[in-house]
């Protein structure tokens, strides 16, 4: 991957578009340079986002992206073009932000958008941010953190990759060199040797449960249950209990054989007692009915003449009642109907006079409606203006109110103000004491210096002897050998001093930068004062007293403009509301207007229904009630009216006399009935009995009783002697079939078990759980190393060198992707975090750099063409600072581009190629300076 162009808008400090060509760098080493706090290390931010929607370092989250020195207009947004495998792509992303809403006031927020291009062909590969982040890891073979630990090291991360262990290293290798398949095989074998446990132990409880279920005959010697189920393993004594087993099977069938024939005799036998016992059973029931049958007989004869002689003399007076019945029923028929055409009369009645009483009431609501509509369209018209005098008041309070938030804003700013000049203060303070240290510390510092010159004579005639050669003449005689001077300062003293100076020097630059970023924060501030003011008064003031004095006066008169207005909306808004309730009476009483107009004549026409229907009503009953006088003096001669009592008690002495007749009939039938019935068994009886001798029955009983129990314990015997067998024949096939599963899974694990343990790193010993994809992983690592120790080697000017590490701290742990840094002074190894912060910054950026190199030769489509450096560079004494600038002297040799941010003149100095980022209040923005 190598980048071409970044180009960005309204994210962070970078209000504006600002667009680096990187492709006009083409190679070798380019340098960020500008002020603390401008945005340096926002350029590698963005690059980092563009590709992978996360920032460079952790100190920044995507919502915080979008500029706030920006127009908020203007979307944010950040695109990078890149050329990876020989393609060239584009991917554009939008972070998270608030934008003005297109219709009324507010804002929108809008969720973060992100496409990558294919731009050789146009073609669009990703259009959401999550597939956006699959595309460029698939594409690029490497995660966003190990970008970060790889190719753009971030402020702080340097000892990141330096410091990690076999765990995080293994998941860098594996994306990088592809070592997937090697884990594959790890898990592959030990799912395997987990499963081949699982399916062993599952052959084990399956045939434990079989031999749990053996049912063995009372007695059997064939069987040691006990024995078996004690076992620690059951498999392998399967076969012995199969042998039992079929033993046992055969004296099984054998026994059963013999319950088989035993008891069909004992049911042969059986079946002859019980048929004698039934037949004996019969003819006694038979002697015993028939005389029940006869005694009935007897007993009932002559009530069923009785019952014969009522039923028939009340059957001879059926036709008289069936007379008076029809008589009845006709009568009981016109007295209804007459009843119910008075009752229609009546209610017809009733109907016209309460249609005739809401007629008057629907003409009385109708007046009223119109009395009330009109005088509520008096009113209305008297409130016409309303609505135009809140429109007004309300314009004045938002101008009213949008001054006051604004004098608020004012008061805000000049509290910003007092604490960043408080601050500018303190930081001016901090300088001083800190420039004041500084010349101290250096005055000490070249003092020593000087007197440890001075001393140097002194220092060399102490070790000369006579016969040495002096190192300054040569001479072998000294006869006037200087003399140390007393109190003169050693070596470790004057690099002390140099020490302090070096830190007070670095001090006095952090004051310095912290005073100048107090100083512009405190002018930003003041001018934001200044602005706010003039915008609240309309009055440009010339210092920030004469601003705070302005806004004081003018702070109660907004304030009271602002109530004043307030007062004003609500007189207003009451005033429209009582004319709005006003207009909303007068539409209801206009709806009620109609509605009682609608009621009226609803009213009228429902009168003239309920009057015809009285008349009709009315005229019907009477024409019946004539006709029904007339059928009553035709058929008995006399009124209605002197006939009601007669007709009663003929009703009711025509009920008791039917009532008698269908109990009559009811009870000789069913006497009838049953005397027969007993005639017919008498009969019955009398035939079965015919010539039969009598037998004796409860010998018979007995005897079946007796054949019945043997029976059942001959049943019982079978039953249980089946069950065995059927069972042991069961478990027999069971145990047969696991027998021969458990060989195999067992001849299976052992060889899987001893592979899956050797690729998997469990055997604990000297060198560690070392697994089959971590040893992969390790030979890379080596040659990464090699490649690491190329620079480390010049930088440190030999004193140092990465190796990885062999053996294990606790045999528990994975390792082999550990290291060790070798000390050439010491001719020892010890671990990279006893490194001192600069030793660090060195070995993690040949660490780096090592990667890259290997990555290129042998990482396949993983391509790496840049590296960016984010600080680090402080932390260096001038010597090795200049050793590692021939690193990089080496490195614009080869196609490759490293891009550093570094506040180091030395640097500013070396490096031609520079993006430089300028600081205002309003912002920061970019310019180029290539060869």
């Amino acid at each position: 991957m190598r980048p071409l162009e970044l180009d960005m808008a309204a994210f962070g400090p970078y209000p504006k578009e600002e667009h680096i060509d990187f492709d006009a760098i083409n190679s070798g080493i380019f340098l960020i340079c500008g002020p603390t706090g401008s945005g340096k290390t926002m350029l590698f931010d963005a690059i980092k986002y563009a590709l992978f929607g996360q920032t460079s370092g952790q100190r920044r989250s995507e919502n915080t992206l979008a500029s706030a020195f920006a127009d908020p207009a203007t979307e944010p947004y950040v695109q990078l073009r890149f050329t990876h495998g020989g393609n060239t792509y584009a991917v554009r992303r939008t972070p998270p932000h608030r934008s003005p809403k297109k219709r009324g006031t507010g804002f929108t927020e809008r969720p973060a958008t992100a496409e990558l291009t294919c731009e050789d062909d146009g073609s669009v590969l990703a259009s959401k941010p999550t597939d956006v982040n699959a595309a460029i890891e698939d594409m690029l073979g490497i995660s966003a953190n190990q970008f970060s630990q790889i190719v753009m090291i971030a402020q702080g991360d340097f000892s990141q990759l330096l410091t990690a262990d076999t765990k995080q290293r293994g998941n860098i290798f594996r994306r990088i060199f592809g070592t997937q398949l090697y884990e594959r095989v790890q898990s592959m074998l030990s799912d395997r040797k987990n499963a081949l446990e699982k399916q062993v132990a599952s052959l084990e409880d399956k045939a434990r449960s079989h031999v749990e279920r053996i049912v063995a005959a009372e007695g059997d010697p064939a069987f040691y249950l006990e024995s078996w189920q004690a076992a620690e393993r059951i498999l392998p004594l399967c076969p012995t209990i199969i042998e039992a087993l079929e033993r046992s099977l055969q004296a099984d069938k054998e026994r059963n054989a013999a319950e088989t024939a035993e008891g069909k005799r004992l049911a042969e036998e059986k079946a002859k007692v019980d048929q004698t016992l039934g037949e004996a059973k019969g003819i006694e029931d038979a002697r015993r009915g028939c005389a029940e049958a006869q005694a009935y007989l007897a007993e009932h004869e002559e009530p069923l003449a009785k019952a014969q002689e009522l039923y028939e003399r009340l059957e001879a007076g059926s036709a008289q009642r069936a007379k008076q019945e029809e008589f009845l029923t006709q009568f009981t028929q016109q007295s209804e109907k007459l009843a119910s055409l008075a009752a229609q009369s009546a209610s017809a009645a009733k109907a016209e006079e309460a249609a005739r009483a809401r007629l008057a009431t629907a003409q009385t609501e109708r007046e009223e409606a119109r009395n009330t509509a009109d005088a509520l369209r008096a009113q209305v018209d008297k409130l016409a203006d309303a609505a135009a005098e809140v429109q007004k008041a309300q314009t004045a309070l938002d101008d009213a109110l949008r001054k006051e938030h604004d004098a608020r804003e004012a008061q805000r700013a000049r509290k910003a103000l007092a604490g960043k000049q408080a601050a500018k203060e303190r930081a001016s303070q901090a300088y001083s004491l800190a420039d004041a240290e500084y010349k101290s510390a250096r005055q000490a510092a070249d003092e020593a210096e000087d007197a440890f010159l001075a001393a140097q004579a002194g220092i060399l005639a102490r070790t000369l002897a006579a016969g040495d050669a002096c190192p300054v003449c040569g001479s072998t005689e000294h006869p006037h050998k200087a003399t140390l001077t007393e109190g003169a300062p050693t070596q470790e003293h004057v690099d002390a001093l140099k020490a302090a100076k070096d830190e007070a020097a670095a001090n006095r630059q952090s004051a310095s930068q912290e005073a100048a970023a107090a100083n512009a924060a405190c002018s930003a501030a003041e001018t934001a004062f200044l602005a706010q003011v003039e915008r609240v008064c309309g009055t440009t003031p010339a210092t920030v007293d004469e601003a705070e004095a302005i806004l004081q006066d003018a702070a109660g008169s907004i304030e009271g403009h602002a109530q004043a207005a307030e007062r004003e909306l609500r007189a207003a808004q009451e005033s429209n509301r009582h004319a709005e309730s006003l207009r909303a009476k007068e539409r209801a009483a206009r709806e009620a207007l109609a509605a009682a107009e609608d009621a009226l004549a609803k009213a009228r026409e429902a009168h003239q229904v309920a009057h015809t229907a009285a008349a009709t009503a009315q005229a019907a009953h009477e024409t019946e009630r004539i006709s029904f006088d007339e059928q009553v003096k035709r058929h008995l001669g006399s009124d209605v009216a002197d006939t009601q009592e007669s007709i009663a008690q003929l009703a009711n002495d025509l009920a008791e006399e039917t009532k008698r007749y269908e109990h009559a009939k009811a009870d000789y039938r069913t006497r009838k009935e049953a005397f027969d019935q007993a005639k017919a068994r008498t009969e019955t009886y009398a035939k079965q009995i015919d010539g039969k001798p009598e037998i004796a029955l409860d010998p018979l009983r007995e005897q079946a009783a007796k054949l019945q129990e043997l029976i059942e314990e001959q049943r019982n015997a079978y039953v249980n002697t089946r069950h065995r067998i059927k069972t042991n024949e069961e478990i027999a096939r069971a145990l047969s079939d696991l027998v021969a599963r458990g060989a195999n899974a067992d001849n299976e694990y052992a060889t899987i078990a001893r592979l899956a343990d050797l690729a998997s790193g469990n055997g604990a010993g000297r060198a560690g759980k070392l697994s089959l994809e971590t040893y992969v992983q390790a030979l890379y690592f080596e040659t990464v190393l090699a490649a690491a120790n190329e620079r480390l080697t010049i930088m440190s000017e030999g004193r140092y060198a990465l190796e990885r590490r062999t053996t294990s701290t606790d045999n528990r742990s994975r390792t082999g992707l550990d290291m060790n840094v070798r000390d050439a002074y010491t001719g020892t190894s010890r671990d990279v975090n006893t490194l001192s912060g600069g030793e660090s910054f060195l070995t993690s950026l040949s660490l780096a750099l090592g990667f890259s190199d290997v990555i290129q030769r042998e990482a396949g489509g993983i391509q790496l063409d840049c590296m960016f450096i984010d600080e680090g560079f402080g932390s260096l004494d001038p010597d090795t600072l200049e050793l590692a600038l021939r690193i990089f002297d080496e490195l614009s040799r080869d196609d490759r581009m490293v891009g550093i941010i570094s506040h180091i003149d030395e640097l500013r100095e070396r490096i031609e190629n520079q993006i430089v980022v300028q600081k205002s209040h309003n912002g920061s923005n970019i310019s180029m300076k290539t060869l």
